[in-house]
């Protein structure tokens, strides 16, 4: 039988295995006609931005620091698809910028849209 402590330890090394690994080798969710719902989740006293594409039901988990535009806009970027209409979860000054990341097409942003 594992201790609580060893349980959170083992938990906390996965999930930064897993987004090392996310980072290293990213790929993108969405797309022209696609929703994805962003949120920010606090586990193991460490926060992860996660995102979902409500059509084919992929997902990203990524490890960040806090929930600032300056953070969230770049994983944005590097993990969902130009043309993707993102819904948060009404961070509104986390998503400050969004529309004018440099992508084509431009994403579009819904808050409070969120349905999980």
């Amino acid at each position: 039988s594992l201790s609580k402590s060893t349980v959170v330890q083992l938990y906390q090394y996965m999930g930064d295995i897993t987004s090392n690994y996310l980072l290293r080798n990213p790929y993108q969710i969405g797309g022209l006609g696609h929703i994805v719902e962003t949120d920010e989740s606090m586990m193991c006293k460490r926060k992860y931005n996660v995102g979902w594409d409500r059509e084919d039901k992929s997902r990203f988990l990524v490890f960040v620091p806090d929930r600032s535009s300056e953070t969230l806009l770049p994983l944005i970027k590097k993990f969902i698809e130009p043309g993707t209409t993102i819904y948060s979860d009404c961070w509104g000054v986390s998503y400050n910028g969004i529309t004018e990341i440099d992508v084509t097409p431009k994403y579009t942003l819904e808050e409070c849209k969120m349905t999980f």
